[in-house]
């Protein structure tokens, strides 16, 4: 079985190559343009590990729960449902709280005792922010 590079030196690579041509083309000598294309390289990729750890951090797949004390790694995922027609997944989740919650589409609900969704959070752009409770829930 053949080894595979890891993406982000092949990106290296690349952004290198590109860059020492680019830099060559404009009139650099080789290894001035070879130099400055792996520093280049080497920037881009990095600024592209700190955008992906960043993004990484700041998405949730869930929010934190309403007792405040349970955070993503405290829930378990006990049910997971096929699309609907809008395509919408439904994911069935227990907190360490003992609480029942759904996630589908863009709004985490809390599932009460008789059954009832209730409106918990709402995904917008890289968070979650709090649905209005309404009057009569």
């Amino acid at each position: 079985m053949a080894t595979r590079l890891p993406l982000l030196p092949l990106l290296w690579i690349a952004v290198a190559a590109v860059s020492a041509a680019a830099l060559r083309w404009l009139g650099l000598d080789w290894p001035a343009a070879l130099s400055r294309g792996m520093a280049a390289g080497f920037l881009v990729v990095l600024l592209m590990g700190v955008a992906t750890l960043l993004i990484g951090r700041l998405y949730r797949a869930t929010p934190v729960c309403k007792n405040g004390c349970c955070r993503e790694k405290d829930f378990e995922l006990v049910d997971f449902r096929e699309p609907d027609p809008a395509g919408d997944v439904e994911l069935h989740y227990r907190c360490a709280c003992g609480v029942h919650w759904l996630h589908r589409g863009r709004i985490f609900y809390e599932v009460r005792e008789d059954g009832r969704r209730v409106p918990y959070r709402k995904w917008v752009g890289l968070w979650w922010v709090a649905v209005p409770e309404s009057k009569d829930g």
